[in-house]
């Protein structure tokens, strides 16, 4: 009987201490749960915690369960982003979505791998991953999900520039959305596509309701962000103080969210108001402290600003050399930034093409289906219905042959946007350098002569300034046009930047290019366009260089041609210059 009782006794001690160790189990793995459900409500309104968090986990790593682990290593990832180590997020999020991890986190992952592509500028790659999740959107029943890819979307067409889809997005979250959080991610995207789309003032009531949207939601990044397009509507209408006023008031909380590109991209729009109000000592501040944040590639915009700022604030304190690298600098990034407009509007209609070829695709396969279904028609019913069989065959053949027909067509138009400038018709930068790379070779094994005609347009700031984008554009067009009247089938004509043309022209000398430039530089001040108020007159510098001068490399020839423009620019403008060598001692940077 004593024995019984004690084995008794033991028996309910071991089955306690089990309960207890695997209530203790769970509760560690509840813990550990509910500290990642944490870090995934603060990871965009709280930096500093949710890496605290993550620290913290880290050390737990192997207690946790297989789905715990998975989240863990997608927050881990996100950090990087965060920190700006972008490529090497991209790969890990690439190795967990082909990894066992459960599905809903190779969801996530997918829907952030978007957004990063967008940092990279791979648009191509961002457009392809963004349509296989809008295909799947219909399967999508986790409300979060839903709208996570909602901002997804809202993001990276506002990214690409396409900000009439943008803001179709935003507005669909806007209306679905539970979440504080989704309802300030949708006032962001709102504002920004109605900045992108010219439909937004300082004073529009977007801002506003934006901000106390996410002030609810405690989202101080998104704040910034918000903030930054009232900045930017502001010196667009030319309210400095206004600007610099806000610029001052929001940096401490921007500074604190420790977010590296939001940080330079506020740096970059001190500098810029600074300049306008002529406080200089603030421009080389906060010029100097965005440079180094712009310079990591994810905002050609910021860098464009920044080092302008920079070139002006060395051009007024009469630093030469300073200046000169600035304006290099300057010059690099605003071409950078102009190829990347064109990139991204040429990744979108890539991706339109393909849809169209996979629709052309699919109707193909159809029509040939049915082919096949008509010929086992045909065998069968051999005796009956013979004739209206072959006309039905026919026309199916026919049908077939319009649509290789409109393929074709599809493909030389998308090859054409391919290769020109959208609003001047003549070759976009990178055709321009491809054609004339061949020429120069074929010129060179021939000893042929080969000059090159670089022109920019004066004042073209001014213009846009005071008459508007409008007015600019008219000039651009106008400008190309009278050009290409001029060049014989044989030259190359391209815009390289933004009011920036260049010209390559086969056995032609140095004199002749240079009596070229004249007829050309007369025949712009002729130039009367309705869209260009009549008080100004359109004018460019030219420089003029040869093959037998600065030889047959594209990149020297350009260069010298480069420097002779922009003698003439320090000259007086509306000029033409030769180049000489000793241009490359005399140069002096000069104000556009």
């Amino acid at each position: 009987m004593h024995r019984s009782r004690l084995r008794k006794l033991v028996l309910n001690t071991i089955s306690a201490t089990v309960v207890a160790l695997m209530s203790l189990s769970c509760a560690y793995a509840s813990d550990y749960q509910q500290q990642l459900n944490e870090a995934d409500k603060i990871r965009t309104s709280d930096i500093q915690k949710f890496s605290t968090i993550l620290d913290n986990l880290q050390q737990h790593f192997s207690e946790m369960s297989a789905y715990e682990q998975a989240s863990f290593q997608y927050f881990e990832l996100y950090r990087k982003i965060i920190r700006g180590q972008i490529k090497e997020a991209i790969a890990g999020y690439e190795q967990l979505i082909e990894s066992e991890a459960p599905e809903e986190i190779k969801l996530r992952s997918r829907l952030t791998l978007v957004n990063a592509y967008s940092f990279t500028q791979d648009w191509k790659a961002g457009l392809e991953q963004l349509g296989v999740l809008i295909i799947s959107s219909k399967q999508i029943t986790n409300s979060k999900l839903k709208d996570q890819l909602l901002m997804v979307a809202a993001t990276f067409y506002n990214s690409l520039g396409q900000y009439q889809l943008g803001l179709d997005y935003s507005q669909q979250l806007k209306s679905t959305t539970t979440t504080l959080r989704g309802q300030c991610a949708a006032a962001h995207f709102e504002v920004e596509a109605a900045f992108g789309l010219n439909n937004l003032s300082s004073n529009s009531d977007l801002f506003a309701k934006g901000i106390e949207k996410c002030q609810q939601a405690n989202e101080a990044v998104i704040i910034g962000l918000i903030n930054n397009f009232k900045i930017r509507s502001l010196l667009k209408e030319q309210n400095y103080q206004a600007a610099m006023s806000l610029l001052t008031q929001q940096l401490p909380q921007i500074e604190n969210t420790r977010y590296t590109p939001l940080k330079g991209l506020y740096y970059s729009l001190i500098a810029e108001a600074a300049v306008k109000l002529e406080q200089w000592d603030v421009v080389k501040k906060y010029g100097e402290l965005a440079a180094p944040l712009v310079a990591q590639g994810q905002s050609y915009q910021s860098a464009v600003r920044t080092y302008r700022a920079l070139y002006e604030y060395y051009v007024h304190v009469n630093g030469t050399t300073a200046a000169l690298e600035a304006y290099k600098k300057y010059a690099e990034a605003d071409k950078t930034y102009v190829d990347d407009i064109q990139a991204k509007s040429l990744a979108f209609q890539l991706a339109q093409h393909q849809s169209i070829e996979q629709q052309n695709r699919i109707e193909l396969l159809d029509q040939q289906n049915k082919l096949l279904q008509l010929q086992q028609q045909l065998i069968e019913n051999e005796s009956r219905g013979r004739r209206d069989i072959l006309i039905a065959l026919f026309c199916v053949i026919a049908m077939l042959i319009l649509i290789i027909v409109q393929s074709r067509r599809s493909q030389r138009h998308f090859r054409l946007l391919a290769q020109r400038d959208g609003l001047t018709g003549v070759f976009n930068r990178r055709h321009f350098t491809h054609e004339a790379h061949k020429l120069l070779k074929h010129a060179l094994g021939q000893r042929q002569r080969v000059s090159c005609i670089m022109f920019d347009l004066d004042y073209f700031k001014q213009l846009n300034d005071t008459q508007g984008h409008g007015a600019g554009d008219a000039a651009l067009k106008s400008v190309a046009e009278v050009a290409k009247q001029h060049c014989r089938p044989e030259d190359i004509m391209g815009r390289i930047g933004g009011e920036e043309f260049c010209i390559i022209l086969p056995n032609t000398s140095q004199q002749q290019a240079v009596e070229v430039a004249e007829r050309l530089r007369g025949c712009f001040e002729q130039i009367e366009d309705a869209n260009v108020d009549s008080s100004h007159t359109i004018t460019a510098s030219f420089g003029v260089s040869e093959t037998f001068i600065s030889g047959y490399s594209l990149e020297i020839l350009m260069h010298d041609t480069d420097l002779a423009m922009y003698n003439a620019k320090s000259e007086g403008r509306n000029r033409v210059v030769a180049f000489f060598e000793q241009l490359r001692l005399n140069l002096q940077p000069v104000v556009q």
